[in-house]
């Protein structure tokens, strides 16, 4: 640690000397109150950390951000050291780009992988259509930043609790890799149209008995008709190659589907109306699957679900009504898509599948663009399904998050 530590002062000071590099702090607050029926929880993570920037050369630069964060969750306090996000962006010419560090990357429909990746990834501009390739490694990562539960052993190791003596064992991220392989066409016809298509590969590197390789193919079209209204049709075939487990070994097939319309009418105030559609196949037999993204991504803000095994639903209403102020209004409706993948206590048996709808709105003040502030409310009634019991909780969240950047 203490190598490290001199190591990025000696690289910062060296950076602030040579570059005149603009450095500055980020400060955050997220408090969150979560109830399950008369049951309430505090949920709180507020932290600080350095974030430096630098241009090296006319086509090179340097990113750097870092963050100190204590929590409180399950009435216990902890504190979590990260590397936000590194980055070395050099573009020999006007048409390569390459990025290296940890770097951000999400697959074309957003629901297999989102987040910070460390690896390499590159982008080649051929005319009006773009060419994508990258290569990522998980196992330097927080977990919970992280978030990936591929499998029983990624779920026992996440929900082991983060010790100081045992950092290695506790800390960090499922390790895989993954390779991804892309090609868009962001003006289809030099129009407001796009098209892109997506391949993935993820290899299992842990060393357990139980393995999970998977492989997707991703496709995503975009058709805009007028200025003021966007489709968006998507469309994932996945492939998983399973060893030691004894409920699903060999390959299986899963699938997704991705439907989506947003309308901003050319009005005054500035509002948006969008409908989504999702689905994620879930256990049908020994050949066709549940869906397995990479990283588990949240389908509604109170029902902490993902996608497997799920059809979501949902419309939202979006109003800016002054420069900076944003309002929003979200619904979702939760259906199983079979009466496997999908788990909870309070479940009904039988092949009931309508699970309920969800309720969220938030407000976002950014009054300049070193502050923001974000408040949001919902609640998902499990009565208005009739996959739940009668003793299933009302859900409800209300949390709040403030940055400032100096």
């Amino acid at each position: 640690m203490k190598r490290l530590v001199f190591l990025g002062s000696f690289f910062s000071c060296i950076v602030f000397a040579v570059f005149g590099a603009d450095f500055g702090l980020t400060l955050n607050q997220n408090p969150e109150l979560n109830g399950a029926g008369k049951d309430t929880g505090l949920v709180y993570a507020g932290g600080t950390g350095p974030w430096v920037s630098a241009s090296l050369h006319e086509n090179l630069d340097v990113y750097f951000s870092g963050s100190l964060t204590v929590t409180y969750e399950n009435e216990k306090w902890n504190l979590i050291p990260e590397i936000s996000r590194f980055m070395i962006s050099w573009r020999p010419l006007p048409v390569l780009g390459i990025d290296a560090g940890r770097i951000r990357f999400t697959d074309s429909n957003s629901v297999l992988a989102a987040g910070l990746f460390d690896g390499l990834a590159g982008v080649y501009e051929a005319g009006n259509t773009r060419l994508t390739l990258g290569a990522y490694y998980t196992g330097f990562l927080y977990k919970d930043t992280a978030a990936i539960f591929m499998g029983a052993g990624d779920t026992a190791d996440y929900a082991r609790e983060l010790e100081y003596k045992d950092f290695g064992g506790t800390y960090f991220a499922s390790r895989r890799f993954l390779a991804a392989l892309g090609w868009e066409a962001p003006a289809l016809g030099g129009g407001p149209h796009g098209l892109s298509f997506q391949g993935l590969a993820q290899f299992d590197v842990n060393g357990r008995d139980e393995k999970i390789h998977t492989q997707y193919l991703s496709l995503r079209f975009l058709f805009s008709p007028v200025p003021v209204f966007d489709l968006t049709l998507g469309g994932i075939m996945g492939f998983a190659e399973t060893t030691g487990h004894a409920e699903s070994p060999g390959t299986e097939i899963s699938f997704a589907l991705l439907a989506g319309g947003s309308w901003a009418p050319p009005s005054s105030p500035r509002d948006m109306l969008t409908l989504e559609f999702r689905w994620g196949s879930g256990r049908v037999n020994e050949t066709v699957g549940p869906f397995r993204p990479v990283t588990t991504l949240a389908q509604g803000k109170v029902l902490n679900a993902g996608l497997p095994g799920l059809m979501v639903a949902s419309g939202a209403y979006t109003l800016q009504p002054v420069e900076g102020l944003s309002l929003s209004l979200e619904g979702l409706y939760f259906i199983r898509s079979d009466v496997q993948t999908y788990t909870s206590p309070y479940l009904k048996s039988g092949g009931n599948k309508a699970l309920g709808a969800e309720a969220y709105g938030s407000i976002a003040w950014v009054p300049v663009a070193d502050i923001s502030l974000t408040a949001g409310g919902g609640v998902f009634f499990p009565g208005t399904g009739n996959a739940f019991d009668s003793g299933a909780p009302v859900l409800w969240k209300a949390a709040l998050a403030l940055m400032l950047l100096f």
